[in-house]
């Protein structure tokens, strides 16, 4: 199982060019008349080596939890709305045979996620046009790729100076249920971390995560 990445190197880095994101995988889920999508049959689970924890899987079908499309979403869905996505350099999308993405990169708006088993765990948004936004307005955009039940716990600068909020989510907890992806916080805890330059008061774009960074800032540090 491979963790999430670490995405504090990314947050002073404003612009990267001719970016794409998607699911990639063989054949097209099914969708449900209610419009979720089915996600396809996983391999078999292999025996959990004793001392170790058995993996929890997300359910077979996965609700948008999110009114753009984003944190927690079937990364389908997220590729029909926001790609067509490749892999680095332009190439194809790198998958395992669980159908786990682990880096992606999409148009100007979105560049780097990272979607375990189809759903899509960690991105990082880039304000259109490569414009810098007021706080008010940076925050508001960012969170439409938010889970809409969302509730604040916390929030800090860290040390990078960066403003980082705390949140949970009742949809994200059930749509990505492993435990593994929260950095130690409780299952359904994301973050959203808005970046701007040192000395700047306008933002160019954010981070949304499952789980949080340990920084020592936080009052909620899981060591």
């Amino acid at each position: 199982m491979r963790p999430r990445p670490h995405l504090a190197f990314l947050v002073l880095t404003p612009v990267i060019e001719g970016c794409c994101c998607c699911l990639s995988g063989s054949g097209e889920p099914a969708v449900t008349s209610a419009g979720e999508h089915v996600q396809p049959a996983p391999p078999p689970v292999p025996d959990t080596p004793e001392g170790t924890r058995p993996v929890v899987r997300p359910p077979n079908v996965l609700p948008q939890i999110t009114k753009a499309v984003g944190l927690g979403d079937s990364f389908t869905t997220f590729n029909a709305e926001h790609g067509p996505c490749t892999g680095p350099a332009a190439g194809p999308l790198e998958t395992d045979v669980e159908g786990t993405v682990s880096i992606a990169f999409c148009d100007a708006t979105f560049y780097v996620v990272s979607a375990p088993y189809g759903v899509v765990q960690s991105l990082i948004l880039q304000y259109e046009a490569r414009k810098n936004l007021p706080r008010a307005e940076a925050e508001s955009t960012a969170l439409v790729y938010a889970p809409t039940d969302r509730e604040q716990l916390r929030q800090f600068t860290d040390t990078l100076g960066q403003e980082v909020t705390v949140y949970r989510s009742a949809g994200l907890a059930s749509n990505l249920p492993g435990e593994e992806w929260y950095d130690g916080h409780p299952v359904g805890t994301f973050s959203v971390v808005l970046q701007h330059l040192p000395g700047d008061r306008t933002y160019f774009g954010a981070i949304l995560a499952a789980g949080v960074d340990s920084d020592d800032n936080d009052p909620g540090r899981v060591e």
